[in-house]
């Protein structure tokens, strides 16, 4: 890691436990209490929110400057047992959640959707953000952390610790 990169992380770092902070303060005794073992279970390696903050390390989304309520919502939604992995924002490069689909044959079509015309959403299916939570851009402008190859707009945003 060149020092530039390494500042970054630091940089990157610093923020989460600033944003981490301001999310504890919104939290409720249990909330806090689960949020507090999931952070105990990354320090000891792994845990909910591993992939996350594995990806933030290794440059494959950015964590932007979030207001405390966001910050909130997305701790807790990692925790959620339906978490299928995470999703980042083309737009902003935030790595959230994907909720866990059920299978195709069980996948609800919307009202007056045809499947492939028009733009999605065309099945109901659960989500646990209805748009990005970082800048509210579709959901479904996303990229899979292990897929990022390449530059993005977002790596030379303040918040990812990729080479500029």
């Amino acid at each position: 890691m060149s020092p530039a990169q390494y500042e970054r992380l630091s940089r990157v770092d610093q923020r989460l436990v600033h944003l981490l902070d301001e999310a504890d303060k919104l939290f409720s005794a249990e909330e806090r209490r689960t949020v507090h073992e999931a952070l105990r279970q990354w320090e000891e390696g792994d845990g909910p929110y591993g992939t996350w903050f594995r990806d933030l390390g290794w440059g494959r989304c950015r964590l932007p400057e979030l207001p405390a309520t966001v910050m909130k919502e997305l701790l807790l939604a990692w925790l959620s047992p339906e978490v299928d992995g995470g999703i980042v924002c083309r737009h902003c490069g935030l790595e959230y959640p994907q909720h866990r689909q059920p299978p195709p044959s069980e996948w609800k079509r919307l009202p007056g959707k045809t499947p492939r015309q028009g733009p999605p959403p065309w099945y109901d299916l659960p989500e646990f953000f209805r748009a990005c939570p970082g800048c509210e851009a579709s959901t479904y402008e996303i990229d899979w952390p292990a897929t990022i190859e390449g530059r993005r707009p977002w790596m030379d945003m303040d918040g990812c610790v990729t080479e500029r």
